[in-house]
């Protein structure tokens, strides 16, 4: 019965009875009352006076974007964006070794979901998960996990880097005899 409040509440949640369509309905208020440049941080009137359930959790885009509003979750989309391209042109940098590639766009593929799901789900456009936004939202093992991730790709970079210059050190030795 649970699960099929929460496709009713998904399909119709203007229509749904009772608390089921309530986190996602007050996602979105919390999401239009920050209109172009937010409330100011720590203004959130959703999220302050406990409209928005779990709003340092699932909810912490909806927080986020009434607080700073359409340019913050901008420049926000931004950042994730420079976060998941970065990951992607590691894996193609490093193409001649498949593993630490398919780590790489691993690791960008993870937060990209992550991203998708949790704005999605503030946004209503997919059902309510309990997926958490990367690096933002409260908890301690999501926040654990990405940053591991992040330490492994800046790794990968930075070992990789490092045997590029040498391959031409290498390369120049070669000539130069």
């Amino acid at each position: 019965d649970y699960q099929r409040d929460r496709i009713e509440a998904f399909v119709n949640p203007e229509e749904t009875k009772g608390d089921i369509g309530f986190n996602v309905n007050q996602s979105r208020i919390a999401i239009g009352s920050g209109q172009i440049f937010g409330k100011g941080f720590g203004n959130g009137t959703q999220s302050k006076r406990n409209f928005l359930p779990e709003y340092q959790t699932d909810f912490i885009f909806a927080s986020y974007a009434e607080e700073f509003g359409l340019v913050g979750s901008l420049i926000l989309f931004f950042l994730y964006g420079v976060l998941i391209i970065t990951a992607f042109f590691t894996a193609i940098k490093f193409s001649k070794d498949p593993m630490l590639s398919l780590i790489c766009v691993g690791i960008g593929i993870k937060i990209l979901f992550e991203v998708f799901i949790n704005i999605g789900t503030n946004l209503g456009t997919i059902p309510a998960t309990g997926i958490p936004l990367p690096l933002m939202s409260a908890g301690g093992t999501s926040v654990f996990v990405t940053l591991i991730t992040l330490g492994i790709l800046q790794n990968i970079y930075t070992k990789g880097t490092s045997k590029l210059r040498t391959e031409k050190k290498d390369i120049l030795n070669v000539y130069e005899e």
